[in-house]
C-alpha cells in the first residue's frame, strides 16, 4: 500500500468503546409514543446540528411532560457519553500515522452529543479531517459522504483506506467509492487478505500493512 497518503477511521466501535449500549433515543422515542417513526427521527437527527428539542419542536412532537422527559433524557445521554474509553490501540497507532506523515480523517454518522469524544477531550493532536453526518447532512452508504472527504482533502480515493468496524454498512460501501476498506474484526486473531479488503484485529495492525 505504497500510495496511501490519507487514513479514515470510523469513530464508535473503531476507536471509541461506548461501555453502555442502551439507546438514549430510543428510550426516548418509546416514551413519547412515537415508535412507528424510530427510523425517520435517527436520520433526521444523524443529518442536522440541531438539538433533539429544536427537531421535536419542528416535527411537531410536543407533550405536557416534554419537559420531564427530556430531562431524563439529557441525563441518559450524559450517563452514556461519561462511560466511553478510547482502545488501548488507538493512540499508539495515531502518534504512528502522524509520525510517518499521513493525513488522517474520522468519517461517522452521528447526532450531535455523540461527536463528545472530539470537543471534550484534550488531544495533543487533532484529525485533519472531520466527515460528520449531522454537520454535512448525510449519512452512510450513500457515496456522497465518502466524495465529501474527497472534496476537503483533496487527496483520490485510491489513496486513501477506511477503518471501519462493520462490514455491511461499512466496508463494502467505502469499496463502491473506490476507497480501499479494511474490516476491524476485534475477535479475529490475524491479518486476513480478501480480494477487496482486508482484515485486521487491532488498529496496531496497520503498522504491519502501511
Amino acid at each position: 500500500m505504497e500510495n496511501i497518503k490519507l487514513v479514515a477511521l470510523n469513530m464508535y466501535d473503531t476507536w471509541v468503546d461506548m461501555r453502555i449500549k442502551d439507546n438514549p433515543y430510543k428510550k426516548l422515542f418509546y416514551k413519547l409514543w412515537i415508535q412507528e417513526n424510530i427510523k425517520e427521527l435517527s436520520k433526521i437527527l444523524q443529518t442536522t446540528p440541531k438539538d433533539i428539542e429544536d427537531v421535536l419542536t419542528r416535527e411537531n412532537i410536543l407533550r405536557d411532560d416534554i419537559n420531564i422527559i427530556l430531562k431524563e433524557f439529557n441525563n441518559d445521554i450524559k450517563k452514556q457519553l461519561v462511560s466511553i474509553l478510547i482502545y488501548d490501540d488507538f493512540m499508539p497507532i495515531i502518534d504512528f500515522l502522524k509520525k510517518n506523515w499521513y493525513q488522517t480523517a474520522v468519517i461517522s454518522n452521528l447526532s450531535k452529543p455523540y461527536a463528545y469524544p472530539l470537543t471534550h477531550w484534550e488531544w495533543k493532536w487533532k484529525f485533519d479531517y472531520e466527515i460528520l453526518s449531522f454537520q454535512v447532512w448525510e449519512t452512510k452508504p450513500n457515496i456522497w459522504i465518502f466524495q465529501e472527504l474527497q472534496n476537503k482533502s483533496w487527496i483520490d480515493p485510491q489513496n486513501t483506506i477506511m477503518i471501519w468496524d462493520s462490514f455491511s454498512s461499512d466496508v463494502k460501501w467505502s469499496y463502491n467509492a473506490w476507497i480501499y476498506p479494511i474490516h476491524l474484526d476485534r475477535s479475529s486473531k490475524w491479518i486476513q487478505d480478501n480480494w477487496r479488503y482486508k482484515k485486521i484485529s487491532s488498529l496496531q495492525d496497520l503498522k504491519e500493512i502501511l
